[in-house]
């Protein structure tokens, strides 16, 4: 008998070691929170919606529609630092925990002067808000903070070296999709081009019936051309029109109103299938006035290779600088259409 409690008692404490053994570790981990250094989001598809959030700044809202992403419900994003921030977002790791004796000034920092970045689903429920701060002293890596801790953690990219922070610090200017023109040349009903500094260049493309175009001149009193204009050269100058990119968008330029006083040299106007318009005026850069070339003659005279660069200002109030190579094949002559 006293062998079967012996055994009995032995059973029972195996038993108790075996239950804590089994449950304890998970009772462990219930208790601890590691989300606070779960910045990656491997998957970046799910993300359809980023709010990036500036001291002393108007939020940036992006938001992705099809493979393209605008931002503020207007304008539409340069691919090139959306697609930045997503290998942000799918690589960041931990480089360091900070020691303890740091963490107060860091956060203070961070209060300070951290952006704020908050990323939803298709179906606008939060998958990650956090904050970016500066960089440790003469070391590599960005602190980083998840909304409600106060942990703050050093994350880096593997194979980049540098403060994360620039790719979130972008203007909304910088954010935005650089083109200055880009359009379906299959739906433009009507494209005209002015030269106001050589009117019998100027030419206004007509469609008269799908996909048959007739040129015509731009100006009432400029001599009309009684030809048949070549389709083809037409097609290709349409075509020209599909991407022009300016070099920055410049719509805090210090001196614009000085330049938009100026006489234009060109205005470009496109009619498009459903009849939305665009017109974009071309000023001269002060600063390039030495480069006009007076031995020349006509649109050679102000849209050559020697001035290289020039202010185009949209209806929608945007002002661009842009650069002449990227724009030259549709600086023609109306007789260019012509045989």
């Amino acid at each position: 008998m006293k062998r079967n409690l012996i055994l009995l008692s032995i059973v029972i404490i195996l038993g108790i070691v075996a239950y804590y053994t089994v449950h304890k570790p998970e009772k462990i981990i219930k208790n601890y929170d590691f989300s606070y250094r779960e910045f990656a989001v491997r998957d970046t598809s799910q993300i359809h919606k980023i709010i990036i959030i500036k001291r002393n700044d108007k939020p940036l809202k992006f938001e992705r529609l099809g493979s393209t992403w605008i931002i503020n419900g207007k304008y539409q994003a340069d691919m090139t630092p959306i697609v930045n921030i997503l290998a942000v977002f799918k690589r960041i790791s931990i480089q360091y925990v900070p020691p303890d004796a740091a963490i107060e000034n860091i956060m203070k920092s961070m209060m300070a002067n951290s952006i704020k970045v908050e990323l939803y689903d298709k179906k606008n429920k939060p998958i990650k808000k956090f904050y970016v701060g500066g960089s440790p002293e003469n070391s590599y890596g960005t602190y980083f903070v998840m909304e409600g801790s106060a942990k703050p953690l050093v994350m880096d990219v593997p194979g980049f070296k540098g403060n994360l922070r620039v790719r979130f610090n972008y203007t909304l200017d910088e954010w935005r999709d650089k083109s200055v023109i880009k359009e379906d040349p299959l739906t433009l009903k009507e494209v005209m081009i002015k030269y106001y500094m050589d009117k019998n260049s100027s030419f206004k493309i007509v469609e008269v019936e799908d996909e048959f175009y007739d040129v015509l001149p731009a100006f009432d009193d400029q001599r009309k051309i009684n030809a048949e204009p070549e389709q083809v050269i037409i097609e290709s100058f349409l075509f020209g029109l599909e991407n022009k990119k300016c070099e920055y968008i410049e719509n805090s330029m210090l001196d614009i109103n000085d330049i938009i006083s100026r006489k234009p040299i060109v205005d470009i106007f496109i009619k498009r299938d459903d009849n939305s318009t665009k017109t974009i005026t071309l000023y001269m850069l002060p600063k390039l006035d030495e480069e006009i070339q007076e031995d020349k003659k006509g649109i050679d005279k102000y849209l050559n290779q020697n001035v290289l660069r020039y202010i185009a200002k949209t209806d929608d109030g945007d002002f661009f600088l842009i650069q002449y190579e990227v724009f030259k094949d549709i600086f023609v002559r109306y007789s260019s259409f012509f045989k």
